[in-house]
């Protein structure tokens, strides 16, 4: 028997399934993010490999006997020539050469029954696209955390903490974020000076931000919400 893996890599998580060729699913697992560009090539790998094994596993599945791989990846553009990744799937004894996609794509396969039409996704990243006969034929955002990505949970997170700094700072305008951010962050509310009198809390909240990857601000999104 032959068998099929596809393995969706987002900024968030990573998840891969094993299926057999009637769709019939023998495998999931779900592992950290699977994004290239945000978490970097090589915890990607890692992920996607965690991911890879444990649905393996859980399928009594053997690599060397997948004859279809798929990733549908945030990042696409630069996992497809990643040697982090071919030295993982060759640790793990795959035999077959991955296909690499965009997950713009893989979300509206997931959910479309036709062919053609439109996906627009917000997660932690964000991007829509156009696609014409199973293939994206245009695409708009979806350049990451530093370029793009409006609307996205990362947009979201950043515009909160630089909201909640900024009233710690006095540059702008009290906000009932502040208290939810630093409670996210574990830092408690202090507004007694502390060095080059700034609030306490400012430097400690600094601290913890700059100890994420960038694309981890993403979970302060919510806190617009709660507020």
């Amino acid at each position: 028997m032959t068998y099929v893996v596809a393995v969706d890599g987002g900024g968030t998580s990573t998840r891969s399934v094993v299926a057999d060729r009637s769709g019939r699913c023998l495998g999931f697992a779900k592992t950290g993010s699977g994004n290239p560009v945000s978490a970097g090539e090589a915890v990607a790998a890692a992920a996607f490999a965690a991911s890879l094994d444990a649905a393996l596993t859980q399928a009594g599945v053997a690599a060397a006997d997948v004859d279809c791989l798929l990733f549908s990846m945030a990042g696409s553009f630069t996992g497809a020539a990643s040697p982090a990744l071919a030295e993982r799937l060759r640790g793990l004894g795959f035999r077959v050469t991955p296909a690499i996609e965009g997950d713009l794509l893989g979300v509206f396969c997931s959910g479309a029954a036709e062919l053609t039409g439109y996906t627009l996704e917000a997660g932690t990243g964000s991007g829509a696209v156009r696609v014409e006969d199973g293939r994206i034929a245009r695409t708009a955002d979806g350049l990451g955390w530093l370029l793009g990505d409006e609307g996205s949970g990362f947009w979201f997170g950043h515009a909160v903490v630089r909201a909640a700094c900024a009233d710690l700072d006095r540059r702008g305008p009290a906000t009932a974020l502040t208290s939810l951010v630093l409670a996210e962050a574990g830092v408690t509310l202090d507004w007694s000076r502390a060095g080059e009198g700034r609030p306490a809390a400012l430097p400690a909240l600094m601290g913890y931000v700059y100890d994420l990857r960038p694309v981890q601000l993403s979970r302060f999104a919510r806190l617009a919400f709660e507020a």
